[in-house]
């Protein structure tokens, strides 16, 4: 199985490899719809089969390059990203499945299913890593909790504290520091390029050509979900936008007049 493309342009469909990516493949190249009683990968293979993963790929490439001749409106279908959620739980699952365990991973495994459920649980192992902001500098990144702490206009401490887990087998919480280390310590994968990043985005916001900042990217495809929250694709700056969006709301409050206050609200009227 190849997939190609030349730098830059969208791949062309792949050709199916079994019964679902026939279907779903099929499907693509028409018009967006719901889709409705797709068949189960032909190879049975969650761990290996192509079919559920060229499935998956297809599915996965839609939010990124998407494909030639193919709506770019599919990524957000409901019944694709069901789709798509579904074969990544089915694939999390075997792979989970497949992987040697500790007999405490195993006895803390069944303690949380005691507490939790089994759906409820297979949820809690198998969903992302948390990325999460709690305005204005309190932020949840995987195991860690981190405190972004303003100096300056030009200087930022940033304090990271991985976090262990109550109650847990010992070696599931060194596994826990592992990773972070891994990623996050001074050797790590992740936080060295992260840090260079952030010095880069320092000496652009020095720059004088422009004193304005653009945060455009995905403008034109957030939307608001049924809970009021704004969803965009997850390279869109939707959470940049309502960083700054935030906190402007605070910065003005106790700033209007009375008659600022009487101005607005009749401009909100009227729009309305």
């Amino acid at each position: 199985m190849t997939l190609s493309a030349a730098h830059g342009a969208p791949p062309r469909l792949p050709a199916p490899v079994g019964a679902l990516t026939e279907a779903l493949i099929d499907a693509l190249r028409q018009p967006p719809h719901a889709l409705f009683d797709l068949p189960v990968p032909s190879d049975g293979d969650d761990l290996a089969g192509d079919d559920m993963h060229l499935a998956l790929y297809v599915c996965c490439e839609l939010a990124y390059r998407g494909f030639a001749g193919v709506d770019g409106e599919w990524e957000w279908e409901p019944s694709l990203v069901e789709l798509r959620l579904g074969l990544e739980r089915r694939f999390e699952t075997a792979l989970r499945a497949a992987l040697p365990t500790t007999p405490s991973g195993s006895a803390y495994r069944e303690t949380m299913v005691a507490r939790y459920g089994k759906e409820r649980t297979e949820e809690i192992l198998t969903s992302g890593g948390t990325h999460l902001l709690v305005f204005p500098n309190l932020v949840l990144i995987g195991v860690q909790i981190r405190v972004i702490r303003p100096i300056k206009i030009d200087e930022t401490e940033v304090f990271l504290y991985p976090t262990r887990l109550k109650d847990a087998p010992e070696d599931i919480n060194i596994t826990r520091l592992r990773g972070h280390e891994s990623f996050y310590g001074p050797a790590g994968g992740g936080a060295t390029d992260d840090l260079e990043m952030f010095e880069r985005n320092q000496m652009g916001l020095s720059a004088q050509v422009d004193p304005w900042l653009y945060l455009a990217r995905g403008l034109h495809r957030e939307y608001e979900d049924v809970d009021g929250s704004l969803v965009g694709q997850v390279t869109d700056e939707v959470t940049q936008r309502a960083i700054w969006k935030q906190w402007k709301k605070v910065m003005l409050q106790g700033t209007e007049t009375p008659a600022r206050r009487r101005a607005n609200g009749a401009a909100r009227r009227a729009v309305q």
